[in-house]
């Protein structure tokens, strides 16, 4: 696993399996800090890269967030690292807006 500070943001628990750009961390980040916000520092993020021949989008991505009134949780499968990334930061920002504030 690993917890990554980059510049002053929150640090967001990312573990990563398969073979994965050297940036994925980094990518995470900046998708994704801005959307939680003060909530980055309770979320985890699962990657993974899907190695066998033929899947259309191999990179999944899972985040699970702990919030006080309960949980978050969002998945997307892309063919990209940055459209898996943009996927998920959409999707989170979407059912952040319907939580209570």
């Amino acid at each position: 696993m690993t917890v990554t500070e980059l510049k002053g943001h929150a640090p967001i628990a990312v573990h990563a399996d398969g073979i994965l750009p050297t940036d994925t961390t980094a990518q995470i980040h900046a998708r994704l800090t801005h959307v939680l916000g003060k909530w980055a520092k309770y979320s985890r993020v699962r990657v993974t890269r899907l190695s066998q021949a033929g899947i259309v989008r191999p990179v999944l991505i899972q985040l699970n967030l702990d919030l006080p009134h309960g949980r978050l949780r969002a998945q997307v499968a892309a063919r990209t690292m940055p459209d898996a990334t943009l996927l998920l930061a959409v999707r989170t920002a979407a059912q952040l807006r319907h939580l209570p504030p």
